[in-house]
């Protein structure tokens, strides 16, 4: 399989942490995939693109740099990923944000898990791939229902999915200062992300514009996978769908975050990974 790699991200005091971790995941993908460019999209008004290059060094990869607009944040740095991506003869893009790493802990099991379910696509097909967020009771976003959404942190696309997906993203009914059409156990679900406690969880700041803007992309992150899942041309694909242990450990990790705010950096549990990853081979 041919891919693109497609990074929208912002410069500040931990990109070159981020940009390392980057550089860590493509080396592991190129064990398993054909790279054909990697592609950044730096959103910040200040932007640091020779020592982005810099830090990516010893790739063979084109390395394509993109000054992003955005206008939508990270989701516009999707579309204009998407939009250089689909000059190219690739089966697909492997997209991500700058919170692939953080504060989720990117471990091992989960990249083998994307890994493993993106060598089982078939790319001659439209599919969109990646980490199944389930809900309780079905919800709707404009007028389309939906019984889980797929966490954009990363995600994986065909090529053939590409033209719907540069609508999707930053999507005019989506990205509008007017209220759209969203489930109470949707919208709950914003609430709780963004605020904690009455702090601002992930960004710690009242910035009421940042705050609107975050929640425009938890909207058009549901308003990706409704699209899909309302399309009968669309695969959608659970990365952890035939991987029950991987799965129960997630959950484990889900759990304990949610109710310790721990990240899970702890070594035992790489271990235990590449304890039950011999087992299952």
């Amino acid at each position: 399989m041919k891919i693109d790699v497609i990074y929208s991200y912002y410069s500040d005091d931990s990109d070159l942490r981020r940009l390392k971790s980057l550089k860590k995941l493509i080396s592991s993908a190129k064990l398993k995939f054909e790279i054909n460019n990697i592609i950044l999209i730096n959103n910040s008004s200040f932007v640091y693109l020779d020592q982005d290059i810099t830090r990516l060094m010893n790739f063979a990869e084109e390395i394509i740099l993109i000054h992003g607009t955005n206008e939508c944040l990270e989701f516009s740095g999707y579309k204009q990923g998407l939009t250089e991506s689909i000059k190219y003869d690739v089966d697909g893009a492997l997209i991500l944000n700058d919170t692939f790493n953080f504060p989720r802990n990117f471990f091992p099991f989960l990249q083998y898990a994307f890994f493993d379910a993106m060598q089982k696509t078939d790319c001659s097909k439209k599919v969109y791939l990646g980490e199944f967020m389930h809900l309780k009771r079905d919800g709707y976003i404009l007028n389309l229902s939906m019984r889980f959404f797929i966490s954009t942190y990363m995600f994986f696309i065909s090529k053939k999915s590409y033209i719907d997906f540069c609508s999707y993203l930053c999507s005019p009914s989506i990205w509008t200062k007017q209220q759209i059409a969203i489930s109470h156990n949707l919208n709950e679900r914003v609430a709780d992300y963004i605020y904690s406690g009455n702090k601002l969880n992930s960004w710690k700041t009242f910035d009421k514009n940042i705050s609107f803007q975050k929640r425009q992309c938890l909207h058009n992150e549901f308003y990706l996978s409704a699209k899909c899942i309302n399309d009968q041309n669309y695969t959608m694909k659970n990365i952890f769908e035939d991987k029950k242990i991987l799965k129960a450990i997630r959950r484990i990790q889900w759990i304990f975050f949610e109710n310790f705010k721990l990240f899970f950096s702890i070594s035992g549990l790489n271990s235990l990974f590449n304890f039950l990853k011999a087992k299952l081979k």
